[in-house]
């Protein structure tokens, strides 16, 4: 470890300051070998520092270092650094860090990243903006702060268009959709992966873990688009062009597959499939396909119209997700309470809506948290419920633009006990609805 590594500094200021430390004056790091005026040229930047005067320098630094019983490491290297090598120096240390941290520790890795930023507001230096930039993007993905991800995935990839490191921008494109993926932007999930496919196409690049991933989230993108021709047509042109899936990937396509045929209303397909994915993740103890496979059986029977097969899928889903601590437990909650109200379970149905509101408060994105506030007003209404619907009404009446469903569906229910208080709460769900 250098002394004043983390500090940038001309070489002669650095001299001066090594120096000072010591307590040595000019002749003491001459070593009788050069004069004190060319030190102090040096160090007042009037003379570049050459290699045969930093090695002098080191040489005698170090000397007295070691005399005074200092523990300090300096080499004619580290000496004649020049500012840009040296916060490309710190930057890299930095960026190293912040890679330790990413999972571990999130104040030692934000305080990493604000002295990169330091640095990198002196220093316009692509190549570490572009890598610390994409570390804040997968930072913010973790966290489920896509819309903070994309933008530091942005700002990584105009570094690497700059860099012209074409692997690294096809990449950021597949990181750019993913978060567009999970904040619902369909169409732009699919211009940003196809600009990666176009970039490693055009440069005749074979990079078999970006493509796979920018063809399957090409496919996811036009499913929750409702667009199944176009998600099968991104879906075959993966398996035709790989052939060396993992187990996990292998079941993935499968469950798109079986989304497809469910979304065209190809229920006994889809079914098939979907069981096959059970199997093999019972096969291979993949806990989170298992749970994906059952939550999308769920789904077929649901759209088969055998409500309580759907309740018993979605419960063995919510089973899993509840052991191993999946990311997608809030929405598998939200579901089975849907489905719990639709059967006319109404106790069960607050049970799961209350744990599923109770996962997804404090979320950026209300729209989940509106959809669980829905369902248990219609759940609170459908039981006759009146103190616990008008309690979930005062609760969300301080944001009711975002949660007005509560209001309408309080009106709703009112409209044949009460009309006054059902006016009220219809008057005060279009307050901001204008």
């Amino acid at each position: 470890m250098y002394f004043m590594e983390d500090i940038i500094l001309p070489p002669g200021e650095k001299i001066r300051r090594i120096r000072a430390f010591l307590g040595a004056k000019q002749e003491d790091i001459t070593g009788n070998k050069i004069t004190r005026n060319l030190i102090s040229y040096v160090e007042n930047g009037k003379t570049r520092l050459v290699r045969d005067t930093a090695e002098i320098i080191a040489e005698n630094l170090m000397r007295i270092a070691e005399e005074q019983k200092n523990p300090i490491y300096i080499t004619a290297d580290y000496l004649m650094e020049n500012e840009l090598q040296q916060a490309n120096r710190i930057l890299e240390k930095l960026f190293h860090q912040m890679k330790e941290y990413l999972q571990s520790n999130e104040r030692l890795f934000m305080e990493s990243f604000r002295r990169a930023e330091e640095i990198l507001a002196d220093w316009d230096i692509y190549d570490k903006k572009a890598m610390i930039y994409e570390l804040m993007g997968d930072f913010y993905y973790n966290k489920a702060q896509f819309h903070d991800s994309y933008i530091y995935h942005i700002k990584s990839l105009e570094n690497y268009i700059r860099i012209n490191h074409h692997v690294k921008m096809a990449w950021s494109y597949s990181k750019l959709g993913r978060a567009c993926l999970d904040l619902k932007n369909y169409r732009d999930t699919i211009n940003l992966h196809n600009h990666g496919i176009l970039v490693l196409e055009s440069h005749h690049i074979e990079e078999p873990a970006i493509m796979k991933r920018l063809l399957f989230n090409n496919s996811t993108a036009y499913v929750e688009m409702g667009r199944y021709d176009e998600a099968f047509e991104f879906l075959n042109r993966l398996t035709a062009k790989y052939n060396d899936f993992t187990d996990e990937q292998q079941m993935d396509i499968m469950i798109q597959k079986g989304n497809c045929y469910l979304g065209k209303g190809e229920l006994h397909t889809a079914r098939k499939l979907l069981e096959q994915v059970v199997e093999m993740a019972q096969r291979s103890k993949n806990l989170e396909r298992e749970a994906m496979a059952y939550k999308n059986l769920s789904d077929v029977y649901e759209k088969k119209g055998d409500l309580e097969k759907a309740v018993e899928y979605n419960r063995k889903s919510l089973d899993i997700r509840e052991v191993h601590g999946s990311r997608f437990l809030k929405t598998t909650l939200l579901d089975l309470g849907k489905r719990y109200y639709g059967i006319g379970n109404y106790e069960e149905a607050e049970k799961i809506l209350l744990r599923a509101l109770e996962e997804v408060k404090g979320e950026r994105d209300l729209s989940l948290q509106a959809e669980a506030y829905r369902y248990l007003a219609k759940t609170y209404g459908g039981a006759g419920k009146d103190r616990e619907l008008d309690a979930l009404v005062k609760e969300v009446i301080g944001n009711k633009r975002e949660f007005r469903d509560v209001l309408f569906e309080a009106a709703y229910y009112y409209a044949h006990k009460d009309m006054d208080r059902s006016k009220e709460l219809l008057k005060l769900g279009l307050e901001d609805s204008q």
